[in-house]
This record gives structure tokens, sequence and C-alpha cells, in this order.
């Protein structure tokens, strides 16, 4: 899950950078074509060099994207189908609180869903990664 935010990161920035010439920052606009006699002078060293500072330059943005996603207070991302887990509490069992077993499973990161028609309080929550 964690891998996801910076292959998301990727994307967009791929997705941004696409179609730019070699040798031409993220976000600037291309300079005027040269002439054709310009780009055939210019050596093959050189041409590597332009591609290995778009790699960085690319690198650096997929690190501050991935960073800025980060740091999103309430953003997370789920698989594409989410698995769910159950849990159904009797209010009436009076062995603690029922404030206090509420703070409890929410502290567990169980939900609300649903009360049934006896009266019982039916929770939900993402299942479990196993790691």
């Amino acid at each position: 899950m964690k891998d996801t935010i910076p292959l998301i990161a990727l994307t967009f920035v791929l997705v941004l950078g696409c179609g730019k010439p070699a040798g031409q920052p993220a976000g600037k606009s291309p300079a005027p074509a040269a002439p054709a006699e310009t780009d055939a002078n210019r050596s093959t060293g050189q041409q590597v060099a332009d591609s290995l500072q778009d790699i960085s330059n690319t690198i650096r943005n997929v690190q501050a994207l991935s960073e800025n996603v980060k740091n999103i207070k309430g953003f997370q991302l789920v698989p594409e189908y989410t698995v769910w887990e159950y849990k159904i509490i009797d209010p009436s069992d009076t062995e603690i609180s029922l404030e206090t077993r509420l703070n409890d499973l929410g502290k567990e990161g169980w939900e609300l869903s649903a009360s049934s028609p006896k009266g019982k309080f039916i929770f939900k929550r993402r299942q479990q990664q196993k790691e």
C-alpha cells in the first residue's frame, strides 16, 4: 500500500512531462526549434547528458510530489475492492459503560455501520493487512 503513493506520483509526473524534448526541464516551455544542422552537430555525449538531466529532474519531481501527497490529511489509497470485517455488540451488556466501549472500538478503527432490530450495534472496518 505504501508503494502506491510513489507509483501514482510517478504516473502524474510522467503524464505531465510527456512530449517535452530531451534536455527541457519539466514545467518550462520548449525553446524555439534550432536549425537542423545544429541538431546534427550535437554530440551523442551531450544527448546522453541531457537525458540523464531529464531523469534526475523527474526523480526530484516524483519525490516532491509524493511528499506532498503523504502530507494530505485524511487521504487514503484503498485497493480496488475492500474486504470488511464486522463486529456486533449488545449495548445492554453493562460490564463497562457503553461510552467507554464505543471509544475503545473507535480507537481500534471500528465504525458504527447499523443497528439491528433487536437493538444490537453492528460495526465494520477494513480488514487489517496481514504483514
